[in-house]
């Protein structure tokens, strides 16, 4: 919940997508340019989960754009101290081959990163707002939150 109200305080929207066992975000601003890439990489011995994932690549994102540098080398080297099987350290490994870093500020977006920013359609400004539906019969008050394009 924090991470969402920054994005909307910055501007910022998520771009996310999956290889394999990791969930790699990309944040864009309104000119579709990218600023930050944070990457959760899933260890063959947990559970996969995309909401987790998002939650993990957003946090890692959001702080690589907050400090403006690059943080956290992939690396299965980097890792000595935790007990990975084989099939982590591969797959560290060939993460390590196309990015450094967990999180990258101003990453060089691969070919599938870039088909992906310049899918995605990015609203002008979001903000939610509530809305107060008094109902008849009941005589309550029913709050929706929804999102509504302010126009600039």
């Amino acid at each position: 919940m924090k991470n969402l109200a920054k994005l909307e305080k910055l501007n910022l929207t998520p771009v996310f997508h999956y290889e394999g066992r990791a969930t790699i975000c990309l944040l864009v601003d309104k000119s579709k340019r990218s600023l930050s890439r944070g990457i959760a990489i899933c260890s063959n011995r947990d559970n996969f989960s995309k909401k987790i994932g998002r939650m993990k690549a957003l946090g890692v994102a959001l702080q690589t754009y907050e400090h403006q540098t690059n943080m956290g080398l992939i690396s299965p080297n980097a890792y000595r101290k935790q007990a990975l099987t084989s099939a982590d350290r591969d797959t560290l490994g060939s993460f390590a081959i196309r990015y450094e870093y967990r999180g990258a500020y101003l990453p060089k977006l691969t070919p599938v990163e870039t088909k992906l920013v310049e899918k995605k359609t990015i609203p002008e400004s979001t903000k939610v707002h509530e809305v107060y539906v008094i109902l008849p019969k009941a005589k309550t008050k029913i709050v929706r939150k929804t999102k509504v394009k302010v126009a600039k």
